[in-house]
């Protein structure tokens, strides 16, 4: 809203249309395990609500890519994005090697 005025054509016409849906399938991914993050979903999607929560994978790589590209308008400096780089690829392979993701 604060860019395109929920106007869908803008999003669309923009050059860095590619990244911005990235940015936003990351952003409904996020808002799915927001949404289902109670003891009522865990018990109601059973298997399937763990493949839903490591999506959050997919979603950190989405981000990066999105940010990458489109927060360098708010990150001049490349270190500032090679630290979130960093930090994000650092996470996920905490997360791999402490717990089984399947």
């Amino acid at each position: 809203n604060f860019f395109f005025g929920w106007d869908i054509s803008k999003l669309t016409q923009n050059p860095n249309s590619l990244f911005l849906a990235l940015g936003t399938l990351a952003f409904l991914i996020l808002a799915a395990m927001a949404a289902t993050s109670t003891d009522w979903a865990m018990r109601t999607l059973g298997r399937h609500w763990k493949t839903l929560h490591n999506l959050g994978f997919v979603a950190l790589i989405l981000v990066l890519v999105h940010s990458f590209k489109l927060g360098l308008v708010f990150m001049s400096q490349m270190t500032v994005a090679a630290v979130i780089i960093l930090l994000g690829a650092f996470f996920v392979v905490q997360k791999i090697r402490h717990t089984k993701l399947i």
